[in-house]
C-alpha cells in the first residue's frame, strides 16, 4: 500500500490475484483524483493493472454515503 504522507490519500494498492482464468497476477490499483464527500476523500479515478499491463479503469461519477437512510435502521434492535 502507497500513502500520501501529507493528505493520507492511499494511491496504490499491489497485490497477488488472479486473471479472469484464475491464472496468478500482479495486480496493482491506482488511485486519483480525490474529492471530499460528505467529509470523506473519495478516488473516483482507479486504473487496475495485471501484470503490467492495463486491465481495467473506473471513474465515479458521484459518490453518497448514508443518503436516504431513515435513522430507526441505525437504531439498535
Amino acid at each position: 500500500m502507497w500513502v500520501d504522507t501529507g493528505s493520507g490519500d492511499v494511491l496504490k494498492l499491489a497485490y497477488q490475484g488472479a486473471t479472469m482464468t484464475g491464472a496468478p497476477a500482479e495486480v496493482e490499483e491506482i488511485f486519483s483524483d480525490y474529492r471530499e464527500v460528505d467529509g470523506i476523500r473519495v478516488p473516483f479515478k482507479t486504473k487496475i493493472l495485471q501484470n503490467g499491463k492495463d486491465f481495467a479503469e473506473l471513474t465515479l461519477s458521484e459518490a453518497a454515503y448514508n443518503s436516504g437512510l431513515e435513522q430507526e435502521v441505525l437504531s439498535k434492535p
